[in-house]
């Protein structure tokens, strides 16, 4: 294996087993808390993680030319990838805060076998997210499937999750 493919493996099997012990930390009036990100509580964070967590293996797919990038024409942040985030959210509302963890948890393992089945060279293969996020394979990886993440551990974190 390449040493930035081990680094990324290493950063991406991290945020996976940060996320459920987070979350196990969180008291349920924590969880409950609207004090996030465009309003949402602890458990809507965990569903726009798992909501997520599909699309970053068509990354991988988008560079090896196996499917295309998302059109052009497609807003970068702002109100359009919001709207999309809050229904993939209210989508799982009804899902339970378990089933939420398990889905990411499953994504993620895709997304780890799929980074350490790929040629380190795809590393460095110019893609484009359906959230507008650009670069190199190696950096929207790093952005979306672990500095995201991290992020919202921080939002959880900030509910009374560092106890």
């Amino acid at each position: 294996m390449g040493e930035r493919r081990d680094r990324l493996l290493r950063e991406l099997r991290e945020v996976e087993a940060e996320l459920p012990a987070q979350v196990g930390r969180l008291a349920p009036a924590d969880l409950a808390a609207g004090r996030y990100e465009s309003g949402w509580n602890g458990r809507q964070i965990v569903a726009h993680l798992a909501s997520m967590e599909w699309t970053y293996p068509r990354l991988i797919e988008m560079a090896r030319g196996v499917v295309p990038p998302p059109p052009r024409t497609l807003p970068t942040g702002g109100a359009p990838i919001d709207g999309y985030n809050a229904r993939q959210v209210e989508r799982r509302a009804a899902v339970p805060l378990g089933e939420l963890l398990e889905e990411f948890r499953r994504n993620r393992a895709r997304l780890i076998r799929a980074v350490a089945g790929m040629e380190e060279s795809l590393l460095d293969v110019p893609v484009r997210a359906a959230g507008g996020t650009a670069g190199t394979l190696e950096a929207v990886l790093r952005f979306a499937a672990v500095e995201h993440v991290r992020g919202h551990l921080a939002d959880l974190r900030g509910a009374g999750g560092g106890r």
